[in-house]
């Protein structure tokens, strides 16, 4: 697996992401919890191949709203933001 077939996926769930975000009808969050799953199942196989894969990164790229919206909640709970 190539950095641009990880490039790949990562914009693929971006673009997944936005738009389950735009619908607003994921009240419950199983969509939402859904590609998480499966982002961090397909993370979890790279990681096995290629030890020094960045998990982390990886996250932050596929889901930037949530990380965004966890970034926010971080900031204002330590009144930064």
């Amino acid at each position: 697996m190539t950095a641009n077939d990880v490039e790949l996926i990562e914009a693929a769930f971006a673009e997944a992401e936005r738009f389950n975000e735009s619908l607003g009808c994921d009240k419950d969050g199983m969509t939402a919890s859904t590609l998480r799953i499966l982002a961090d199942d397909i993370a979890g196989r790279i990681k096995e191949r290629h030890p020094r894969f960045n998990v982390g990164l990886f996250q932050t790229r596929c889901f930037p709203l949530q990380t965004q919206r966890q970034k926010q909640s971080i900031l204002a709970k330590l009144d930064l933001g």
